[in-house]
């Protein structure tokens, strides 16, 4: 299965992806921040992407069989930057008929 992750450099998103790519699945992780993954890894394909980057998050998920979000506040940020991206994620992901 192609999976398109978004929250991948997390610590549940970095176990996730992990545990994906041990079961077989090719993993796209939209990350970033892509340094915060290992590029090397056969079966991983890593996007680097903003979440509030409507058109980067519809070519990230072109091909996906299903989509993982794991997007979480890291206190960090300004304003609610996540419920932006979820919106995006979601408008793209009914505009690519994943799952």
């Amino acid at each position: 299965m192609r999976l398109a992750v978004f929250g991948a450099t997390g610590i549940s998103g970095r176990l996730l992806v992990q545990q994906a790519l041990a079961q077989g699945h090719e993993v796209r992780a939209y990350a970033r921040n892509p340094a915060k993954l290992d590029t090397t890894c056969p079966g991983l394909q890593v996007v680097p992407g903003d979440i509030e980057d409507l058109p980067a998050i519809r070519q990230a998920l072109a091909g996906a069989d299903a989509v993982i979000s794991l997007l979480g506040p890291t206190g960090r940020t300004r304003g609610h930057p996540v419920c932006r991206g979820m919106i995006n994620i979601i408008t793209a992901v009914r505009q690519h008929q994943a799952r």
